[in-house]
């Protein structure tokens, strides 16, 4: 009897901190959302984003070379770049458009498994083709997005 009454006790416990948790986990990413979002509105105008994400997580790149910008941030498609600011810090990546020679869709980046399918952005960097990838939502409509731009720039 008693050890039913600890395992339900226990159970109950359990079931609390998985509750908090979540509630937790729910305010940071309500947090981490507005102040991505503040970052846009202070860097963009509305309808200069053809695409945006304030949650992307960026992979970092594929040569491993510089600052690799890697974890949650806010992903910007202009016609001019593709634009991503690392959450809460004020490192930003800025790729132009003129720079982009493939953009594909992969499983998997650097050996490393994506949380879905990855952007993969091939671009020149310091004269040299590299490779950055992105997780976000709608990969597809991105890479559609940013192909019709690498091929018809300033449109």
């Amino acid at each position: 009897m008693i050890r039913m009454v600890l395992a339900i006790a226990a159970i109950g416990i359990l079931v609390l901190l998985l509750v908090v948790t979540g509630l937790a986990l729910r305010h940071f990413m309500a947090d981490a959302r507005k102040s991505s979002r503040y970052k846009l509105n202070a860097r963009f105008r509305e309808e200069d984003m053809l695409r945006h994400d304030v949650i992307a997580h960026c992979y970092g790149f594929e040569s491993g070379n510089g600052e690799q910008y890697r974890g949650n941030g806010a992903l910007v498609l202009t016609n001019e770049m593709i634009w991503y600011s690392k959450m809460a810090t004020d490192e930003m990546l800025e790729i132009p458009m003129s720079s982009i020679r493939e953009v594909e869709i992969e499983m998997e980046f650097r050996g490393e498994l994506g949380e879905g399918r990855l952007l993969i952005v091939t671009f020149e960097r310091n004269g040299q083709n590299d490779r950055v990838a992105f997780f976000t939502e709608a990969p597809f409509e991105w890479r559609i997005a940013i192909l019709n731009l690498s091929q018809h720039p300033g449109t």
